[in-house]
């Protein structure tokens, strides 16, 4: 095919892109973790979960304040700034060696993600998503369960249960490749 030839094809990739690539969703795509996951952290990028913050916006009288710290709950606090989750965030980011924590969605795809090659930063995007999820469940357990966790090490603890379900997801010949990253995250337990 030749430039400027017409073909289904052609006409198929004209309608469906709209010249803007969301590079982050593209690796959240491919990524292997579970739909609901995937869908969840699009919501997380987008600021789509129902944090108190997004409640308020509908007309919701609760509190807008985060039940663990008493700051305003957004999708970013509960991700990337509560207590619980900086917790988690330091604890990644010492155990894979890597720079800095993630402040928000955006740092966490352009300063941690972006300059890895495609494989590794999938797999990092991976782990990335049951942290996530692993805040998001702890925060609906404390919200509505009155269920806190006994200490912060229990969210790692959580963490390493949803990545170790999720192995069956990866492919064959990316299973050495996850089985180093699952085991720099559990060394960091056993010290």
């Amino acid at each position: 095919m030749g430039a400027g030839n017409y073909t289904t094809r052609s006409l198929y990739r004209e309608m469906t892109f709209g010249g803007v690539r969301d590079e982050p969703m593209i690796d959240l795509w491919g990524c292997k973790v579970p739909v609901k996951v995937q869908i969840f952290v699009w919501m997380v990028f987008h600021d789509r979960i129902q944090a108190t913050a997004q409640l308020k916006k509908r007309k919701w009288r609760g509190s807008d304040k985060c039940k663990l710290c008493d700051h305003l709950e957004t999708t970013s606090h509960i991700i990337f700034q509560c207590s619980i989750a900086l917790f988690l965030w330091i604890y990644i980011k010492e155990n894979l060696n890597l720079t800095t924590n993630p402040l928000d969605c955006d740092s966490m795809y352009q300063d941690l993600l972006s300059a890895l090659p495609a494989k590794k930063r999938k797999m990092f995007f991976a782990i990335f998503a049951g942290a996530m999820w692993t805040l998001w469940k702890i925060r609906n357990d404390f919200v509505f369960n009155d269920k806190l966790l006994a200490a912060p090490e229990a969210a790692v603890y959580k963490l390493l249960a949803n990545l170790k379900n999720w192995k069956i997801l990866t492919r064959e010949e990316d299973q050495p490749t996850w089985k180093e990253f699952m085991a720099k995250l559990e060394a960091g337990v056993q010290r």
